[in-house]
């Protein structure tokens, strides 16, 4: 089910991500990624790179719907100049996966920054992920991964854009 503009409460990072994902596509800029599990790097340059699979872990970190339109708390700030700087999303219930959202804009207004923190705790595994998406220069995926009988697993994923 698509949820309109009309109906959502809170930033369309679906929507944001759609359209970035358009013009990502259309653009096709080289990236630079780097990928390391643990202690093992590997650094890749990719051409023709699929953005619909590359970000789809922060498309689904859209928080409308309608059942959590109640779940987190919002925080807007602004300049002196009543510019928009910031919105801040936080979960009401730890026991959400999306628990913030931060989005950040630049001096004309335009989203220059999201940021995303998830949590999934169970009785035996934990998991912190922390996405970062820069507009125009790349993102980052850091995800830490506890299981009861293991030794933490660490990923962390940094792709930078080359226009």
């Amino acid at each position: 089910m698509n949820t309109s503009k009309a109906t959502q409460q809170f930033f369309d990072i679906k929507g944001f991500f759609e359209n970035e994902i358009q013009h990502l596509q259309k653009a096709n800029p080289r990236v630079i990624k780097l990928v390391a599990i643990d202690q093992h790097t590997e650094t890749k340059e990719l051409k023709g790179v699929d953005f619909k699979k590359e970000l789809d872990l922060f498309i689904k970190s859209d928080i409308n719907k309608p059942a959590w339109s109640d779940k987190y708390i919002a925080d807007s700030l602004f300049e002196s100049n009543k510019a928009l700087t910031s919105i801040k999303y936080r979960s009401k219930d730890p026991n959400l996966k999306i628990q913030f959202i931060e989005v950040t804009f630049d001096e004309s207004r335009e989203v220059s920054q999201i940021t995303i923190h998830n949590q999934v705790n169970s009785l035996i595994a934990k998991t912190n992920e922390v996405l970062r998406y820069e507009v125009g220069k790349g993102y980052s995926i850091e995800n830490e991964q506890s299981i009861l009988t293991t030794k933490p697993k660490r990923l962390k994923i940094e792709a930078q854009f080359q226009f």
